[in-house]
Formats: C-alpha cells, structure tokens, sequence
C-alpha cells in the first residue's frame, strides 16, 4: 500500500478507510506480541537486580515477584499467534500450535524453587486449564463456522483446501494433549507438561522462522556465508567470555574476527540484491541461532561449565522469538495478513 486514496475533497475514500482501519489493527496485533516478549523480559531484569538474583531458568521466575507479568505475557503471546493467519496453511498451522502452547507454558509452573512442594499448586493449574478449556472451545467453533464460510465463498479450492482443514484438525491436536494431561497428571507429571508446552512452542515458532529463511531458495548461497559468518561469531564470543584465559581465548577471537568479515562481504551482497533478499538472510539467522545455539551451549557447559545454562537458552530463544515478530512487523506493516494468492482467493 502506497498510500491512502484521497477523493477530489481530500477526504479518505470509505474503502480506504475500511483498509486502513484493517492494516492499523493488524499492525496493533503484531505490535502486541513484541511488547508481551519485552514485558516479561523486562519484568525478569527487575527480578535479578534484585532480592531473586539470578534463578536456573526463566520458568523459575514463575515463584518471584513476576509471575503475574510472566502468565499474562505468555498468554497474550499464545492470544497473538492464535489471532494471525501464517502467510500460507502449512504456517498457519505452526502459528496454531505454538499459540495454544503459550498459556500451558504460563498456567503449567515448572518444579518449584528449593524443592518445595507442588501440590499447593494443583489446583491453581486445575483452574487455568479450566480457562484454557473454555477458550479452546469458544477457538474450535469460531474457527469451525469461519472455515465453512471461508469454503462457501470460494477462498479455498479444492487443491489446498485439504491442506486447510488438514492444518486446522493439526492445530486441534497438541491442545487437546495439553488438556488431557493439565487434568490428570499429578505434582510428578504437571512440570513435564510444562517443559513439553515449552519445546512446542518454540519448536512450532523455530519452524516458522526456518520456513521464511527458506521461501526464496535464490539466496541460499548468500544465506550459508551469513550463517557461517554468524556461526562463528558467536561461537568466538562464548569462547572469549566463557572459555579460561588463554589459547581459547586466541581462538575465539580469530573466530570473531573471521565471523564479522564474512558477516560484511554477506552484508554487501545482500544489499546488491535487494531488501527482500535481506529479510531472507535474518529469518535464516535467527533461526539457525535458535537452532545452534541450545546445542552449542550444553556442548560447551560439558566442557567448560557455564553457570545458569538453561537460563541462557531460555533468554537466547525468547529474544530470538521477538527479533523475528519484531522483522515481520515491519516487512509486513503494509500488509494485513495473508495474500490471497496464499488463501486461493482470486483477487484483483
């Protein structure tokens, strides 16, 4: 979009008004999602400046003065992605399922700290899945009579349209695990459900993020020197900083080195090519950090232990999750939500 349609008085057209409206509300979903990341990010920083300090995981922060921050982020973090449509089915289908994983990662506590008990929290988790029932209820049969409207008017033809109803029936799935389980599992089980709810989350979003890297396969070349280039820079960093003095040191500092001057020579070659090309190239870098970055840690922990290594990984995967919200904000910020191309739709 180029621009509001103005009329011969200057006023906005009623359908640009309409579109404008869409676009604005949109973008506020968008932007809400961003602001929960930073949030809760924020909310932790207070609790490690003060009396908390630093805990093993950001999960444990659930048991400080941020859990009210924790659970409504997560939640309104699951609300977000259930609310945006992917940009194809498949997409979609991943943006479901880490959506309804959030709130379990929220309402689910980890092992609570000092080995305390969890049975005073049973039946605080009883409760939400209670909530989260509900609002899976209301979701299906919303998203069940918008389906078949959307099938009537023809959006979806019969080529994608199994892929369609396919994604929803899938997106279904992992909720309905997440019920089973809230419901039944014990003090032993619930801080399992609570790790899956996490992994799936992240998973789905790592996905989504691999699946943008990859639309435009034009750029692979480019995208795996700006991976190296990353890949090495980081792997330098963790080496200076959490390596013992020495030898190691050395070398992470020519990996550094060698990681930023092919980041440059990638950096260049991105801009010859285009911006679009250049949102390719930081999809695949988030996601090859979202990726690398778990293993090379615990790889390095064995070796060289690191103090609050889980910690570091939740932190690395939950900035990584809001960079790329933040980056389809703004290379979408003109959009409102999926091309019809992608829906089958034909419009003009």
């Amino acid at each position: 979009m180029n621009g509001p349609v103005h009329t011969p008085a200057g006023a906005l057209a009623d359908s640009d008004i309409a579109r404008l409206r869409l676009i604005r509300t949109y973008r506020a979903l968008r932007i809400a999602t961003v602001v929960a990341a930073v949030m809760l990010l924020a909310a932790i920083v207070r609790q490690i400046r003060g009396p908390v300090g630093w805990l093993s995981s950001i999960s444990g922060y659930y048991y400080s003065n941020a859990q009210t921050v924790f659970v409504a982020s997560l939640a309104a973090i699951g609300v977000s992605l259930l609310s945006i449509f992917g940009v194809s089915d498949v997409e979609d289908t991943l943006l479901n399922i880490a959506g309804s994983a959030a709130p379990v990662v929220a309402f689910v506590p980890t092992n609570p700290l000092d080995n305390d008990r969890y049975e005073p929290y049973i039946g605080l988790v009883r409760t939400s899945m209670w909530a989260y029932l509900a609002g899976a209820v209301v979701s299906v049969v919303v998203m069940t009579l918008a389906a078949r409207d959307e099938i009537r008017a023809g959006w979806h033809p019969a080529p994608t349209r199994r892929w369609f109803l396919g994604g929803l029936a899938a997106s279904a799935i992992p909720a309905v695990v997440f019920l089973v389980l809230g419901f039944t599992a014990g003090a032993a089980g619930l801080p399992h459900l609570h790790l899956a709810a996490a992994i799936t989350l992240f998973g789905a979003v790592g996905v989504v993020v691999a699946g943008q890297a990859l639309r435009n396969l034009r750029t692979l070349g480019r995208t795996l020197r700006l991976l190296v280039a990353v890949l090495a820079t980081l792997a330098g960093l963790l080496l200076v900083f959490a390596a013992s003095p020495g030898a190691w040191t050395i070398i992470g500092v020519a990996l550094g080195a060698v990681g930023l001057l092919v980041g440059w020579r990638a950096r260049r070659d991105f801009a010859a090519v285009g911006l679009s090309t250049g949102w390719v190239g930081c999809y695949a870098l988030i996601a090859l950090t979202m990726a690398v970055s778990p293993v090379g840690i615990l790889i390095l922990d064995h070796h060289h232990p690191i103090r609050h290594e889980v910690f570091i990984i939740e932190v690395i995967e939950l900035a990584c999750f809001g960079l790329f919200w933040a980056l389809q904000t703004v290379e979408h910020w003109n959009e409102a939500g999926r091309k019809p191309e992608s829906t089958g739709l034909n419009v003009p």
